[in-house]
């Protein structure tokens, strides 16, 4: 099978991505609302079904080969690429905006880990005092400059 062109990746649906596959079990989606599936992985020779594939709601597909294979790997067996695996071919994929509570939390875990370190008379090496000075100024600068949320 040859590869899809830029304009097929767009629209490719699940039935097309599926029929790819060899052995193609299940359909049940789990608690995040991916629906899973399993099949033979084409990227070794096997006879059960080692390859866990999803459909993601946003139309990504996720594959997963339980006996080690590279998603590159099993995806290129089949004729595709990694770009295949997204609704838009790769193109517009961004990566996600870093949640800014979580920042916070380990700007706090940050500094009380070094207070804890100079109250039980340890001293810090530059890199913790690096961090520390970092974490204790974004957590300034957010009083005053609530950061900007990602796109909603």
């Amino acid at each position: 099978m040859k590869p899809l062109s830029y304009h097929l990746r767009r629209v490719i649906d699940l039935h097309s991505f599926l029929d790819r596959f060899e052995s193609v079990q299940g359909g049940s989606p789990n608690s995040q609302g991916i629906i899973q599936y399993s099949a033979k992985c084409p990227a070794h020779e096997t006879n059960h079904n080692s390859l866990a594939i999803g459909a993601t709601r946003d139309g990504r597909y996720l594959v997963h080969c339980h006996a080690g294979c590279a998603a590159s790997d099993v995806l290129a067996a089949v004729g595709l690429d990694l770009q295949d695996i997204y609704p838009d071919g790769g193109i517009f994929e961004r990566a996600k905006p870093i949640n800014p509570t979580s920042i916070q939390r380990v700007d706090k875990n940050v500094l009380k880990i070094a207070q804890a370190d100079r109250t039980s008379g340890k001293r810090l090496s530059e890199a913790d005092k690096r961090r520390e000075k970092e974490a204790f100024l974004r957590s300034k600068r957010e009083k005053f400059w609530p950061p900007e949320r990602g796109p909603a």
